[in-house]
């Protein structure tokens, strides 16, 4: 009768165990992940000689440079909750060695806005040819 007793305490005691993990993780998860994730696509050409601009409301889009040159562009964040939210921006790993984000990582009052800017450089030496990648925008609340 002992043995019964003993293993019914056990499974109790796991099942108590297993729930505190769950809810742990499940709160780790709650701080840790971003709540929400946005891509934009971003696209430029390196051409000797020319330059150019592309004005795009869907992609981040800095047309034509030449080797050795560069554009700007920048992107409005805007915190539309009553929390202050934490912003992380990452640039794809092929366009890394171009483009320079600023700032790359900030926190946003509630109503808050801030610029994002944007860097392109194309190094002397840079292959001509169509770029592309992506951006992502995290936010964590």
């Amino acid at each position: 009768m002992a043995g019964k007793e003993n293993r019914g305490r056990f499974y109790v005691n796991l099942l108590f165990a297993l729930s505190i993990l769950l809810v742990g993780a499940s709160l780790i998860l709650l701080f840790v992940l971003p709540k929400e994730i946005d891509f934009v696509d971003v696209y430029f050409n390196v051409k000797k000689g020319t330059s150019g601009f592309n004005l795009n409301s869907s992609a981040l889009t800095f047309g034509t440079v030449s080797p050795g040159g560069g554009a700007v562009r920048n992107i409005t964040l805007i915190n539309d909750e009553d929390r202050e939210v934490k912003i992380k921006v990452f640039i794809s790993r092929n366009i890394a060695d171009f483009i320079i984000a600023t700032p790359d990582e900030f926190s946003l009052g509630p109503w808050e806005k801030q610029e994002l800017r944007f860097k392109l450089i194309a190094p002397l030496g840079t292959e001509e040819g169509e770029y592309q990648g992506r951006i992502k925008i995290e936010t964590f609340k």
